[in-house]
């Protein structure tokens, strides 16, 4: 099998469209599969990649472009070149694409060239912003597409009125490297949070649901790993709140896990996400976790009550009760960690690919 993956970017260290490339990628180049990758920024990746992965920057920057094709001022135009242009060379079996201009740039690229595009909805559609152009050439070109990903149901609900025929359901994979810990250290018992420090992701909520209850549980610790454009604003609101030597920025990692694995609670407090890669991560290290029943993906993630616990979006009060019950009882969070580990196996890598190769080999595509 030969697959083209199309991106912007892999420089992103929270990028959660990245972090799918680079487990998918690795997982199908072990399987003997020829893999390419074609990206649109050629600075270096935040994840590692199997040197046996092909890759290809399509930066117009780093291309020769022809004569004829230098005089037109769009840059659209010169990337559809260049990436029609890459893609004849490989000859893909089959164009993943990630991101919306991505997307729309490899469906024109593509034309008459009888190469199939699946485009790969990751983010939140109701929180990711798009010119009217480029809602307009989604609208128009994406129905063109042999097949539409999405991660979640509220997706594909989402994009239900454009009438698509050719869709499916397939989540994000989990896949927990082999990790020594022995360089990591934590304090214990710890509460852990793994995500960019933007407003989007909660973290400030997470804050002040700790506050709430530090007095009762002064043994316990928050670590937040991550980074991001809020850092400095939430590390000011710890000083103010006093819990400077209660709350521990990690910044980001290469692989989360390590810390995970050190960690007694996982807290996903987001306002919003598209399919949350950190809390498939902490329930399959066997976490007991916590989520915000934010749009989209931890609903279908999670079952409240039986391997997590949903709590309301913005809801610091909440998500502080939650948290207290579970410092509270060392046996619950055991339960709980365990009936996690056992949920995150139906996102496993091996059952992921699975059902992307079911579609490969499905005819009709």
């Amino acid at each position: 099998m030969r697959i083209a993956l199309i991106i912007h970017s892999l420089s992103s260290p929270g990028g959660g469209s990245e972090r799918v490339i680079s487990l998918l990628s690795q997982y199908w180049v072990q399987k003997g599969w020829e893999v390419h990758l074609c990206i649109y920024d050629s600075s270096p990746a935040f994840f590692r990649f199997d040197p046996r992965i092909h890759f290809h920057s399509v930066d117009r920057n780093t291309i020769e472009l022809p004569v004829w094709l230098k005089g037109i001022p769009s840059n659209f135009f010169r990337e559809i070149w260049i990436l029609r242009h890459v893609l004849k060379k490989i000859l893909p079996q089959w164009v993943i694409t990630f991101g919306d201009v991505p997307s729309i740039l490899s469906i024109v690229s593509t034309l008459f060239l009888k190469l199939p595009v699946i485009v790969s909805i990751r983010n939140n559609p109701k929180n990711h912003l798009l010119s009217f152009k480029m809602r307009l050439l989604r609208r128009l070109l994406y129905p063109l597409a042999s097949l539409l990903i999405f991660q979640t149901r509220k997706q594909a609900l989402l994009f239900s009125c454009w009438g698509l025929k050719r869709w499916k359901i397939i989540p994000n994979p989990v896949s927990l490297e082999s990790t020594d810990v022995r360089d990591v250290s934590l304090p214990s018992p710890c509460v852990i949070a793994v995500g960019r420090l933007d407003l989007l992701k909660g973290m400030d909520v997470l804050i002040r649901a700790f506050h709430h209850i530090h007095s009762q549980h002064l043994e316990w610790h928050l670590v937040i790993v991550g980074d991001g454009e809020q850092r400095r604003a939430l590390e000011q609101e710890v000083r103010s709140l006093q819990l400077e030597n209660h709350v521990h920025f990690i910044g980001w990692v290469l692989n989360p896990s390590s810390y995970l694995k050190l960690s007694d609670i996982f807290v996903l407090p987001s306002r919003s996400e598209g399919f949350p890669n950190a809390l498939l991560e902490a329930m399959a290290c066997g976490l007991p976790v916590i989520s915000t029943r934010c749009d989209f993906g931890p609903e279908d993630i999670l079952e409240s009550g039986k391997n997590g616990i949903l709590v309301p979006v913005d809801d610091a009060p909440c998500l502080a009760k939650a948290l207290h019950e579970w410092m509270l009882d060392s046996d619950i969070r055991k339960q709980m960690g365990d009936a996690a580990r056992a949920n995150s196996k139906r996102f496993a890598i091996e059952t992921i690919s699975d059902q992307w190769e079911t579609l490969f080999n499905q005819p009709g595509y």
